[in-house]
């Protein structure tokens, strides 16, 4: 989990015994403020990480080993993390959080694809309001990718293709939250309340 604020704490770790807290002074933790957390289909551990905007970091745990990953891997500078999901490839899919800009929509690249080695950045649109404090990632069992942050801007990845979701299927509520239950039904949590697909 993160315990984490502006400079302080850090990733901290509960194996049902004992707590274990990770901070840039006693591990390959490269700044504090950790934004997400995912594990991967080989229990590997990512963490995405923004302190300030423009420094951006991903890190993969595994085995015990921390491998750091910065721009000069990105091949490009991050604004802010967001949230992160891994898909059944084991790649990394990391929202960009754009709300301490002080622009009112959000620049591509929106999100990106990570594996480790290769990234591939994904828009959708030119100027959007996707990333949020709320924004998130939700990714389902047929690794379709559902997208949602503030604003009417939510939709899904299927494969490359971009797919706005129609803001008047909800209400013409914002869609804040995503989950996918056991039996494969997405419920889809807005301002306005629950709806279930």
């Amino acid at each position: 989990m993160a315990s984490s604020r502006f400079l302080q704490g850090g990733l901290v770790k509960y194996d049902g015994i004992k707590w274990t807290a990770y901070t840039p002074e006693n591990s390959d933790l490269p700044t504090n403020s950790v934004k997400g957390i995912a594990i991967d289909r080989s229990d590997n551990v990512w963490l995405a990480l923004s302190d300030y905007v423009t420094q951006a970091y991903l890190v993969k745990i595994s085995n015990g080993k921390w491998k750091v990953y910065d721009e000069k891997d990105f091949g490009f500078k991050p604004y802010y993390f967001g949230s992160i999901q891994c898909d059944r490839k084991n790649r990394l899919w990391v929202s960009l959080d754009y709300s301490l800009s002080s622009t009112w929509v959000s620049p591509p690249p929106h999100f990106f694809i990570f594996d480790g080695k290769i990234i591939s950045q994904l828009s959708c649109g030119d100027n959007m309001r996707i990333s949020s404090p709320r924004s998130g990632i939700t990714i389902d069992y047929k690794d379709y990718v559902w997208c949602y942050g503030l604003g009417s801007t939510s939709g899904v990845w299927i494969g490359t293709q971009w797919m706005q979701l129609n803001q008047a299927d909800f209400g013409g509520s914002s869609v804040w939250v995503i989950k996918e239950a056991p039996n494969r039904k997405l419920w889809f949590g807005t301002e306005n309340g629950i709806y279930i697909k």
